[in-house]
């Protein structure tokens, strides 16, 4: 369903992909990548609902204009969006979250076996 090359690796990179999606098939799955990716971030679920709101818009079957026009506005709004999440997240929130994951970090360094070449002693 996804392949390596589509899959978002920043909230840059994704308002870039959403600005330039050039149809609304396009959109979409560039909406569905960011969804991916936002929870591969691990982030909370009302940033996901709120993606999908901020993604809405309505088709008219009888004008391609005007779904054109509710898509490009639709792509301004989540562009919009992902940028205050960018904005919203402070350097502080992103400290706590790496220290939170230390201990399993360290964990991890010290139950692992060295490398033939490393010099590491252990003091057990």
């Amino acid at each position: 369903m996804f392949s390596g090359d589509n899959l978002i690796k920043s909230m840059g990179e994704a308002i870039d992909r959403v600005k330039n999606a050039p149809d609304a098939r396009a959109f979409e799955d560039v909406v569905c990548h960011l969804r991916t990716y936002m929870i591969s971030l691990e982030m909370d679920s009302r940033y996901l609902i709120e993606l999908e709101r901020k993604a809405y818009y309505l088709r008219n079957e009888y004008s391609e204009k005007d779904t054109k026009e509710r898509m490009e506005e639709a792509k301004n709004r989540v562009a919009k969006f992902l940028a205050e999440i960018m904005d919203n997240h402070t350097d502080g929130e992103l400290l706590v979250k790496v220290l939170n994951n230390y201990y399993l970090f360290l964990e991890n360094l010290l139950e692992r076996e060295p490398h033939k070449k490393e010099t590491f002693k252990r003091n057990s």
